[in-house]
């Protein structure tokens, strides 16, 4: 007997009275929603007919009356090709909202979609936080790591929070605009943070510490706790507790000085004065920081080459640990697994290096962005030679940052199997050792 599964016209017009009665009264959904939801469900139908109909399979009324084993192996059929398009794992959250104070907006990584910051929300890598004025939020990472934005500010998580679910991560924040303050509770250094400014990176050894990030390009790191290790790419500095520096994109020395004290600070004025004569300065600021720019997305594309080749040689020796395992040659499989661990670090200290580069180039795109916005809306003050200088430089930090995310996205798909597969097989090689030993101490 041939069969053919399809939806029936009667089950649609009883779905459609469903859902215009559940939906649309109870839930008050929208006219144009409930069409939409009968669009679907007439694509649906168009989609299972087409498919069944070419199997020649069976209607919904005969599998009812089908025999029970018949009926539940024809279900674990339809299951199986039903749920991949529900298997997609969704990402896991990095941190969450503990406060908010007045508007602050979350932009999402994926799909670019703007949401109001509130309380409990889940953050995820790639999201962008921006706070408006007289506005503030406080948030966490880890569980443990506080971090209090200010008003008119912005910070951005990093979008390559993990390679591979293997790895402990630190994570990285982008700070391109205002007031951060870092309560950093996390006792491992492997998943203690670091702060990325458009001119320096925080690494963070102490507690309690504030950056700012002024429209003229000056970073200021002040140390309230513990010791902060400061780099503006010329060397690393260290801050101690009460202590304070500023730097900025043409800094080639930084000094430290006393901070001052928690009530004596007024950062909106320190960012106020630094706006009054930063109009004829855009064009230099942004001449200095296509320079530094240019400098990381080379060194960048660099590692790259570089961490391609080692993902060559990891798989190539993949494939001898395979081989070996299955020739059981003992000899050769212990060696390919230790050779494998070492070909392991030594890529996972590439993929540090190109994590650090990456953000270094993000950090003054976000940051050149929104000198450009400041410059364009006061551009009647600006010369038209300015105003071109000034076009050009936004027009290379945004062709070249679609390169770098679309040359991230490839190496990061490519890098995931690799690594997972590297991960099995050094997992594999350690239960082979210890059921060696194992026998071993048996004979």
């Amino acid at each position: 007997m041939t069969y053919r599964f399809c939806i029936s016209p009667e089950y649609l017009r009883i779905r459609r009275r469903q859902i215009h009665c559940s939906n649309a009264q109870k839930e008050n959904i929208p006219g144009k929603d409930l069409i939409n939801a009968v669009e679907i469900m007439d694509s649906i139908k168009n989609q299972y007919d087409e498919f069944f109909y070419s199997k020649r399979m069976f209607t919904a009324e005969e599998y009812f009356r089908m025999p029970g084993i018949k009926k539940y192996i024809l279900l674990f059929i339809l299951l199986l090709l039903i749920l991949p398009a529900f298997s997609q794992a969704r990402p896991e959250p990095v941190g969450k909202i503990l406060s908010v104070r007045n508007d602050v907006q979350i932009t999402r990584a994926v799909g670019n979609k703007d949401i109001r910051a509130e309380e409990g929300t889940l953050l995820y890598a790639g999201d962008s936080i921006e706070s408006g004025e007289n506005s503030s939020l406080a948030f966490s990472l880890n569980e443990k790591d506080i971090f209090e934005l200010g008003e008119s500010s912005e910070v951005q998580l990093d979008e390559m929070l993990l390679f591979s679910e293997e790895e402990e991560y630190s994570p990285l924040i982008r700070h391109t605009l205002g007031f951060l303050r870092s309560i950093i509770r996390s006792s491992k250094e492997s998943t203690q943070p670091l702060i990325h400014t458009p001119t320096m990176v925080a690494g963070v050894r102490g507690t309690a510490f504030e950056t700012l990030v002024s429209l003229d390009s000056t970073t200021a790191l002040v140390v309230d706790e513990g010791t902060v290790e400061m780099d503006y790419g010329k060397e690393k500095i260290l801050l101690n507790q009460g202590q304070m520096a500023e730097t900025d994109v043409h800094s080639q020395s930084v000094k430290t000085r006393q901070a001052p004290s928690a009530g004596e600070r007024n950062w909106k004025e320190w960012q106020e004065m630094r706006k009054k004569d930063l109009i004829p300065k855009i064009p230099l600021i942004l001449s200095a920081y296509r320079h530094k720019a240019e400098e990381w997305s080379e060194q960048y594309q660099n590692l790259l080459s570089e961490i391609r080749e080692e993902e060559q040689k990891l798989k190539a020796q993949i494939g001898i640990f395979t081989a070996a395992a299955k020739q059981k040659e003992a000899e050769t499989y212990i060696a390919s697994a230790e050779k494998l661990d070492m070909q392991l670090k030594e890529l996972k200290k590439k993929l540090g290096k190109s994590r650090h580069r990456i953000n270094r180039f993000k950090a003054i795109g976000r940051h050149v962005k929104k000198v450009g916005i400041f410059a364009w809306l006061h551009k009647r003050k600006l010369e038209k030679k300015e105003q071109k200088e000034i076009e050009q430089h936004l027009a290379y930090f945004q062709e070249k940052g679609r390169q770098l995310k679309a040359d991230t996205e490839f190496l990061i798909k490519a890098l995931r199997r690799t690594l997972r597969d590297a991960h099995k097989t050094i997992r594999k090689s350690e239960r082979y050792k210890k059921a060696t030993e194992r026998r071993e101490r048996l004979n």
